[in-house]
């Protein structure tokens, strides 16, 4: 069951998900999107609360300040205005403005 709560608010798709501010839209996964024009992208257990705040995919993030985002990967915390965290897993961008990425690079190995 979803919950649309906020003013014209919106949620498409998904399950379990919360649009609680205003403006705000959850689209599909299961999310909530509790700041006013916060937007929730699919994923699981994912939580925009900043105003503006934008989380894509993934799992367990959250974009808790204002204008802050977290574009996939797991566990991650966006916490200060417009702070992100692109990808990777348990990554933080705490403090305003602050940017945390991480790239994941695998190397093959044959066995002969």
């Amino acid at each position: 069951m979803n919950l649309v709560d906020g003013n014209s608010s919106t949620v498409v798709g998904g399950y379990m998900s919360t649009a609680q501010g205003k403006f705000s839209t959850v689209s599909g996964g299961s999310c909530s999107a509790v700041g006013d024009f916060a937007l929730c992208g699919g994923g699981g257990g994912n939580t925009a609360d900043g105003a503006y705040a934008i989380v894509l995919g993934g799992g367990k993030n959250s974009a808790s300040g204002d204008h802050s985002s977290v574009q996939g990967g797991y566990d991650n915390t966006a916490d200060g205005f417009s702070a992100q965290v692109i990808g990777g897993t348990a990554n933080s961008a705490v403090g305003d403005y602050a940017t945390r990425s991480e790239e994941h690079t695998s190397e093959l190995q044959s066995h002969v």
